[in-house]
């Protein structure tokens, strides 16, 4: 949902005083989501930065969901291109994806 509205909404998250106002609630990771995220990253970086096949099928998935032309930076400039290169961790889509999809 924040992806869908407004970069700023993620980019002004944790500055105290903000000029951003949203009804969202911004929830920290977990400790088994960071541990997912790390193990999934570390084989990502012994495979030489090739992703696996679920990887590919969750980033996917979840960019199938996404707009790129609605998400700007804080000063209204996209914010970035419409192919996302980073890479997504697939344990945490898998794990939520009755809630992301």
């Amino acid at each position: 949902e924040l992806l869908e509205n407004d970069l700023s909404l993620i980019t002004n998250i944790y500055k105290e005083k903000s000029s951003i106002s949203s009804n969202f609630t911004y929830l920290e990771n977990t400790n088994d989501d960071l541990l997912i995220a790390t193990k999934e990253f570390e084989k990502y970086i012994d495979n030489n930065f090739i992703p696996s096949d679920e990887q590919i099928k969750y980033k996917s998935k979840f960019l199938s969901k996404f707009n790129a032309d609605k998400v700007t930076d804080i000063y209204g400039e996209p914010a970035h291109s419409k192919d996302l290169r980073g890479m997504l961790c697939s344990g945490f889509l898998k794990k939520y994806e009755q809630i992301l999809f």
